[in-house]
């Protein structure tokens, strides 16, 4: 069985995709020296040509404006800019030549369009027109200002031409000159590319001539190159908020599968998954049919046609400021165990609905939220992100909660943003990971160290058995435990506080017991000092009582070997050694 999909995508506002074209950045050379790089004939552009090249301005400009469709009237507002509580308008007037008393008809329109503004009550208006005032122009306008508080400034054709040398693009958008502008790179970069005899150098000056001369092919898109093994991935990038509902670029075409076979079947729910709720995906050429791609002319990009394999991705929006949530394990009962802050730091968005992605606080937990907006269901993806984790205290919240995920228990994300709905899931044994059990005991223990020894440092990313064993045990001698260090057949060195023989009672089952001032515990490089303790044997005899006992002990001491029974252990607590003890005791 086949299924076909159709794909229709729109290059929208934050958007990019890989097209086959020309690249550059950066403006012009000319432009930086302070030349004029190319020259506006005011005078022979229409008021619609006008008022598209200096709505495009100041939307680069100030990226947030907002351009006013005049067909219905536009409030005396051609482009206004809003800030907090300010409102800042733009007026747009095409006059070329005069503004004088001998064309009162021009002063009137201003006059009109100023009134009309005042009712909005902006706190900043400004006239854009192509002429420079002369004396009895400023008066007039001057008289404005005294009428209306809130009347600026006359930017003037000095201003614009000034601004617009810094934005050629624009210019040679209004003009139609891109076509012959783009020839001309081609040519340039056909005759330069085999002459490189600069080496290096040469090469970067032509690649950022090129790239300067091709970025100013489109008004509305700027274009990134990257040199790939597989060929040349050119990415198309919106040059301000407003490019795509200008300019749109779209694609659309269709995928069959072959969802009879398990990797057919595999492929469509990895495309579908991707489509309704953002994400990647790449087919061969035997799944894409012929696409068509519409985009603007000067980009010369438009076509219909075959692929030879298809790569399609979602670019995520960055969440600024990050949306927060808590995420919190529940238990059967629904009671709390563990909860964690989590921030989502971008969004993925599908036909259907939308992903985010984030992680917790720590920086140790990768969570995916997948979210349907038609049944406002959710769907929640975790996994350590592997990053290096920091002191205990920093690490163990989110170790503690990803032990917790585990059958029966239950999983809640509760967004801060109150139009997302809290999201429940249960969780799953693939969730669960029993070596993580273990992992957060040891820097349970390990924590507890560090709080007794005051010696803060980062969990280390890898562990010997031996230093495991170290830490639990020197976690158990804190928390006052007796703990078992060995057993079987030891070696003691005795030192008499006296000369004189081994006594003749050890021969027999005797009892040992004797005081440390530092108990240092090494892990790698580090040395730890639990403070003083005691190391002491229930039962233990000597091992060749009968050639050792009555020896006499010499000041350096004698090392001897001592049996311990089955069962019997050598023990240590921490503290100072006191006859009271019961290890001395009889």
């Amino acid at each position: 069985m086949k299924i076909a999909a159709t794909l229709s995508y729109r290059l929208t506002q934050g958007r990019s995709a890989a097209m086959p074209c020309a690249v550059g950045r950066e403006r012009s050379a000319m432009a930086k020296r302070g030349q004029r790089v190319v020259s506006v004939p005011w005078d022979k552009l229409h008021e619609p040509q006008y008022a598209d090249l200096v709505s495009r301005l100041l939307v680069r400009l100030h990226p947030d404006a907002e351009v006013m469709d005049g067909s219905g009237g536009d409030g005396g507002r051609d482009v206004q800019l809003r800030i907090a509580e300010r409102l800042i308008i733009f007026e747009l007037k095409s006059f070329t030549g005069r503004l004088s008393t001998r064309s009162p008809a021009r002063r009137r329109q201003v006059e009109k369009s100023l009134a009309a503004a005042a009712k909005l009550k902006p706190t900043e208006w400004y006239l854009v027109v192509p002429i420079n005032h002369n004396p009895d122009e400023l008066q007039w306008f001057d008289n404005l200002r005294s009428k209306y508080r809130f009347v600026r400034k006359w930017r003037g054709l000095t201003w614009l031409n000034t601004q617009l040398d810094a934005h050629p693009d624009l210019v040679r958008g209004a003009l139609n000159d891109i076509n012959d502008e783009l020839l001309d790179a081609i040519r340039a970069h056909r005759a330069e590319r085999d002459t490189l005899a600069g080496g290096v150098p040469d090469l970067v000056a032509r690649a950022e001539a090129l790239a300067r001369r091709a970025n100013e092919v489109s008004p509305d898109y700027r274009l990134e190159t990257a040199y790939r093994d597989e060929g040349t991935e050119i990415t198309v990038i919106a040059k301000d908020p407003n490019a795509a509902k200008r300019a749109p670029i779209t694609f659309s075409g269709t995928l069959e599968f072959a969802t009879d076979t398990p990797e057919g079947n595999s492929v469509y729910e990895r495309v579908r998954d991707a489509m309704d709720y953002g994400g990647a995906f790449k087919v061969s050429g035997d799944v894409a049919g012929p696409f068509t791609l519409v985009a603007p002319p000067e980009l010369g990009i438009s076509r219909t046609s075959r692929t030879s394999r298809l790569w399609v991705a979602t670019v995520p929006d960055k969440l600024n400021p990050p949306v927060r949530a808590t995420l919190t394990v529940l238990s059967a009962a629904g009671l709390p165990q563990q909860s964690l802050e989590v921030v989502f730091a971008e969004r993925l968005d599908g036909q259907r609905g939308f992903t985010v992605h984030g992680s917790d606080v720590t920086g140790l937990l990768d969570i995916k939220v997948r979210v349907d907006t038609v049944t406002r269901a959710g769907l929640m993806t975790l996994a350590p992100t592997g990053a290096a984790p920091g002191t205990p205290a920093a690490s163990l919240p989110a170790l503690r909660f990803i032990a917790a995920v585990r059958p029966p228990h239950l999983l809640r994300l509760v967004f801060q943003l109150e139009e997302i709905d809290p999201i429940d899931c249960a969780a799953t044994e693939q969730m669960a990971d029993d070596h993580l059990l273990e992992v957060t005991a040891l820097v349970e223990q390990l924590g507890i160290i560090q709080d007794h020894t005051r010696s803060m440092f980062a969990v280390p990313r890898t562990l010997t058995r031996h230093e495991a064993g170290l830490i639990e045990q020197s976690a158990r001698l804190i928390a006052g435990e007796h703990v078992a260090v060995a057993s079987g057949r030891v070696k003691l060195t005795f030192t008499p506080s006296r000369p004189g023989p081994l006594p003749s009672s050890m021969a027999d089952e005797f009892r040992v017991a004797y005081a440390q001032e530092h108990t240092v515990v090494r892990l790698g490089s580090r040395e730890l000092d639990l403070g003083p303790s005691i190391t002491y044997i229930n039962r233990c005899s000597l091992v060749s009582a009968e050639d050792i006992v009555g020896q006499q002990v010499p000041e350096s001491g004698l090392t001897v070997q001592l049996e311990l029974p089955t069962g019997e252990h050598v023990y240590r607590k921490l503290g100072a050694l006191q006859v009271s003890d019961e290890i001395m005791s009889g």
